[in-house]
């Protein structure tokens, strides 16, 4: 009679938390547009899954209606919004090597990293309660019957979903849609999904082994033999550079462009690059330009993570081999992206982290460290080595200042763009920041470019930031940014060519030469290549 009781009560359990499953996903869909899940698949493998997540919480004894059935769908909700918030911010299923990159949110934002460790904990304590409540309803001899029970049904749903047998299941089932991880997820589910993409990442890890026999020449394919013209060259990524004037249905009370910077583009516009990654993920944007090479996440979420320190054939050790120096300016400290190795691993000589630095002094009133100020450290490098070496150089420099939430020192730059039709405070700060940012860059070209008429600078945006929803509008697909190139004090149009192509773009200017355009194959064996060489692998 027990035993009727308990699978009545079981299905009971799974009917109440199928309603949570799809009330979720409901309420889920419009705080982050995650599109609403639907067809077989949910019901023949998402939700089994979830399901497998939430039983071993399930108590029979309990009454109370919470701990019976909400407190068990704990687990597989946290793995959720997990999910959903990767999802809002970037735009992408998350991955098992997006784990690595936790502890780089509290370089970015210490308020962002305390939530998540405080809501970890209020999950860890739920459970723990929910396990202790138990054992005071069974004698000690059936909680640790059950405990037992429970792990080897969680160890066994690891060991299956690690299986052949759920590959074979998820090949046979899983509609995978390469060119729309939107509608991936939605006739997969969350779980299968992030399964997925995570089973790819282990699968291309083998490949990355298999390297060794990979005998491309990465300089031979993706440069010219040499370069004719030797200036030095001026690289600059921007955390979150969005031009505002691209935010439909937006009216300012004046240009959020400063007029400083306009006659250096063209006719007031920028050109156009298009960027791996929207939202988040700047070391991605960096690969590319740094590498010659797409991003493309094979191995690990973060290219960044894969190195060791080891060199690799990349765009500053090609500028090595035709004579230049090389440095990096970077306005955050070095527990990002595994940046230190990261950046010995793509050829820079030296590389100054200002908030490490002894000899920077970050204005107390900015919580990210302001675009000019990081200009102003970085034009005293760049002094330096025009006044110590007749040896061209390749400057690079990386800023933080454009990362959510978009902060700004309201002291030292107030208020100057305002609103007119809006009150979304978020493009408010972005704007206001963008009319300091290019101020601040106006003159750093022209400082530059008064130094050494010569100069090749290219500036650009990482990526633009999280804010595209239902309500905000950009007037381009999200992954294209602003950038601009500038040669002998001449405005080079870069034709929204993908951020990976702009160093081959540059080579042969400098070059005086045509290169021939790589496929998609060709680029993935040079990408496994440069991979493998910065790795640890023998």
């Amino acid at each position: 009679m027990q035993q009727k009781t308990t699978l009545k009560d079981f299905l009971q359990f799974t009917l109440i938390s199928l309603i949570i499953y799809f009330a979720y996903n409901f309420v889920s869909h419009f705080i982050t547009q995650m599109p609403i899940v639907s067809g077989k698949r949910i019901l023949l493998i998402e939700f089994p899954i979830y399901l497998a997540l939430a039983a071993p919480l399930f108590f029979v004894k309990f009454a109370n209606p919470i701990s019976r059935y909400f407190i068990p769908n704990i687990l597989p909700l946290t793995l959720y919004i997990i999910f959903d918030t990767v999802w809002k911010f970037l735009s992408r299923a998350p991955r098992a090597s997006d784990i690595h990159n936790i502890f780089a949110i509290y370089e970015f934002s210490p308020l962002a990293f305390s939530v998540i460790i405080l809501f970890a904990l209020a999950v860890i304590t739920l459970i723990a309660l929910q396990i202790y409540k138990a054992s005071k309803l069974y004698s000690k001899s059936a909680i640790r019957k059950t405990i037992v029970v429970r792990l080897l049904f969680i160890a066994t749903l690891i060991a299956f979903l690690q299986s052949p047998l759920f590959d074979t299941l998820q090949k046979k089932s899983f509609k995978y849609m390469p060119w729309a991880q939107e509608s991936t997820v939605k006739k997969n589910g969350r779980i299968v999904t992030t399964l997925y993409f995570s089973k790819k990442e282990q699968q291309n890890r083998v490949i990355l082994k298999q390297q060794a026999n990979n005998t491309i020449d990465i300089f031979k394919m993706l440069y010219p033999k040499k370069l004719i013209q030797k200036p030095n060259i001026y690289f600059v990524v921007l955390e979150s550079f969005i031009n505002p004037n691209y935010i439909q249905k937006i009216q300012y009370n004046q240009n959020p462009l400063s007029k400083d910077l306009a006659p250096l583009l063209n006719n007031g516009k920028f050109s156009h690059v298009i960027s791996p990654v929207y939202g988040g993920n700047t070391a991605q944007a960096e690969f590319e330009y740094l590498t010659a090479l797409p991003a493309l996440a094979k191995v690990d979420t973060i290219e960044f993570n894969t190195f060791s320190g080891k060199a690799i054939d990349s765009f500053a050790k090609y500028l090595a081999k035709n004579g230049y120096q090389s440095f990096a300016t970077i306005a955050s400290g070095s527990n990002f992206f595994n940046s230190k190795r990261a950046y010995k691993s793509l050829g820079f000589q030296s590389m100054r982290f200002l908030k490490e630095s002894p000899d920077f002094k970050q204005n107390p009133n900015d919580a990210k460290i302001f675009d000019g100020d990081m200009y102003q450290y970085n034009l005293k490098l760049i002094k330096q080595h025009l006044n110590k070496n007749s040896q061209p150089f390749f400057s690079y420099a990386l800023g933080m200042y454009g990362h959510i939430p978009y902060e700004r020192n309201y002291k030292d730059r107030p208020d100057v763009i305002k609103l007119l039709n809006s009150k979304n405070g978020a493009i408010k700060r972005i704007a206001n920041q963008f009319y300091y940012r290019t101020k601040a860059l106006a003159n750093y070209i022209k400082s530059i470019e008064k130094l050494d008429p010569n100069a090749l600078i290219l500036i650009s945006s990482d990526h633009i930031p999280a804010i595209i929803n239902k309500n905000t509008h950009y007037k381009f697909e999200r992954h294209i940014n602003i950038a601009l190139l500038r040669y002998k004090g001449k405005f080079i149009d870069l034709k929204s060519r993908h951020q990976y192509e702009v160093p081959r773009f540059i080579s042969q200017i400098l070059s005086n030469q045509t290169l021939p355009k790589l496929d998609s194959k060709t680029l993935q064996k040079l990408y496994y290549k440069a991979l493998y060489q910065g790795s640890k692998e023998p």
